[in-house]
């Protein structure tokens, strides 16, 4: 006899193996600790301001935490991190290096700011297919 689990949000039975919950067509997603989840919709928009306000705030909010978190960590070690290397590493004298600095850090901020917003932004919507 097929092994079998109840489903969280009606508690109807259902295989052990399955992906999809037969009575409303969702995907069942597995959660660190084993237990089984519906993935839930996430609105487009809300997790596309969410990115557009802090970046790495849209994929926490696509329950992307680890994603999230390295984005947050990537944007704070480009404010904070990028001209210290600069500096340490740098053959470049001074005074060049500390011109350069403020547009390193606005491109590279740009950069993964407009990456975490189409990420996710599509994520949201990948997740309601």
């Amino acid at each position: 006899m097929a092994e079998t689990k109840y489903c969280i949000n009606c508690g109807a039975e259902i295989d052990k193996k399955a992906e999809i919950r037969p009575k409303y067509g969702v995907k069942v997603m597995k959660t660190p600790h084993g237990r089984s989840l519906p993935n839930r919709p996430k609105n487009q928009d809300t997790s596309l301001i969410l990115s557009l306000l802090i970046p790495g705030l849209g994929q926490i909010y696509n329950e992307e935490f680890e994603k999230g978190i390295l984005i947050i960590l990537g944007i704070l070690s480009t404010i904070f991190i990028l001209p210290q290397l600069l500096f340490y590493f740098s053959l470049i004298p001074f005074s060049i290096i500390y011109s350069l600095i403020p547009f390193l850090q606005i491109v590279i901020y740009i950069i993964i700011w407009l990456l975490a917003i189409y990420d996710a932004y599509n994520t949201a919507k990948n997740t309601n297919k």
